[in-house]
């Protein structure tokens, strides 16, 4: 799981945090001090425990796009329906016309997986941060940790990514196969349905030109695509870096047919521009 700081309005982080916890980490001298995930497992169980946030630390999404690091409020992974973006809603909608069994592929909190339950459908739950998982099985849900690269031997009829959870992969190379991976989990008329996000190109472009430390060349394709480099804080916490990849809609449609689905942007919002992907393995037809 990871959420896109455009769509879900992130707040930067102003004089309402202190200097020591808005300084950006230096990577290159101290070591990371937990797991990637960590630092967002713990926000989901002290929000979860106490209701809200007026004496928490703040959640940090820190990147080398930005010198300042730009704030996730934990009340977005409890969100309920009529809380949600439209983006979203969509997304539970044809999860409800397909029907069938539903897999959440980084459930976070599990509110995607509460709304979907309502409505009398079969979901089950997965994701990688253990704090999450716990935040998930305290509200009823029956999640299991693990990674999106070993979903288990079960077929869905629907493989639900929201959130930008698909971007983790990192990089292209690595998101046509993981949705050539997908495949292996999905029913004969299975559907994968998952967002994506474009790159903020002005801040980009900014970045490239004005940032000490400039982005890599290698991580960005103009007008197609960038690869950042992140991690999260939270308090003391701080966690080991990871990518996530920022794909415009048309180039993540035509990575999705080159890893063999018919694929289209199913609903794109018209400010943000985040956009949700419908997607199905190919019908392979037999030669006569």
């Amino acid at each position: 799981w990871f959420p896109d700081a455009d769509s879900w309005r992130l707040r930067m982080v102003r004089g309402n945090i202190s200097k020591a916890l808005t300084r950006r980490p230096d990577r290159t001298v101290r070591p990371a001090q937990c797991p990637a995930w960590a630092p967002l497992g713990r926000a989901l169980q002290d929000f979860w425990a106490n209701g809200s946030t007026s004496e928490l630390p703040p959640l940090l999404y820190w990147s080398n796009l930005r010198s300042e690091p730009e704030e996730l409020p934990p009340a977005l992974f409890f969100r309920r329906p009529a809380e949600m973006p439209p983006v979203e809603r969509y997304a539970l909608d044809l999860c409800r016309q397909q029907g069938g069994r539903i897999l959440d592929v980084g459930a976070g909190a599990g509110s995607h997986v509460l709304a979907l339950q309502s409505q009398g459908l079969h979901v089950d739950a997965i994701d990688i941060c253990p704090g999450a998982v716990e935040v998930m099985r305290s509200r009823g849900i029956a999640a299991r940790q693990g990674s999106f690269w070993k979903l288990g031997p079960e077929r869905y009829d629907t493989l639900l990514m929201l959130m930008n959870t698909a971007g983790a992969s990192g990089d292209v190379r690595s998101f046509q196969k993981l949705l050539q991976k997908l495949k292996e989990h999905l029913t004969p008329q299975g559907q994968i349905l998952l967002d994506v996000s474009p790159p903020d190109w002005m801040a980009l472009r900014r970045a490239r030109r004005t940032r000490r430390t400039r982005i890599p060349e290698e991580q960005v394709q103009e007008g197609q695509w960038a690869m950042l480099n992140c991690w999260l804080s939270y308090g003391q916490m701080e966690g080991e870096s990871f990518f996530m990849l920022y794909p415009e809609p048309q180039v993540a449609v035509q990575l999705a047919k080159l890893a063999g689905y018919e694929a289209t942007v199913a609903y794109r919002d018209p400010q943000s521009q985040h956009a949700l992907l419908k997607m199905r393995p190919e019908l392979k037809t037999q030669a006569l």
